[in-house]
């Protein structure tokens, strides 16, 4: 399937998996994916998001003063969707 990560988040993602969490952590993922992995990651399909470019984005972050927390959290949304992607068909594997 050809979709982009942004498309991803917005038609299957955010509709069918953020209201399964409690508020606390739809709030925190809403905000990690709209300030970090959407303007990094949203345009790119996922089938073409390789691991090097997931440790690139992860080593971005660090070096922008990202907590430890906020990368662990960071690395675990982007394997969460990628694990949802790869249940649904959409993608072969987790970067």
């Amino acid at each position: 399937m050809d979709i982009t990560l942004e498309d991803f988040w917005t038609q299957y993602y955010e509709p069918e998996i953020l209201p399964t969490l409690k508020v606390s952590g739809r709030k925190t993922y809403s905000s990690l994916f709209k300030n970090h992995l959407r303007p990094y990651f949203g345009a790119q399909k996922l089938a073409e998001v390789q691991r090097l470019e997931v440790q690139r984005f992860i080593t971005l972050k660090q070096s922008q003063g990202k907590s430890t927390e906020t990368l662990s959290h960071l690395r675990n949304l982007l394997s969460a969707l990628f694990a949802m992607a790869i249940s649904w068909g959409m993608v072969e594997s987790n970067p």
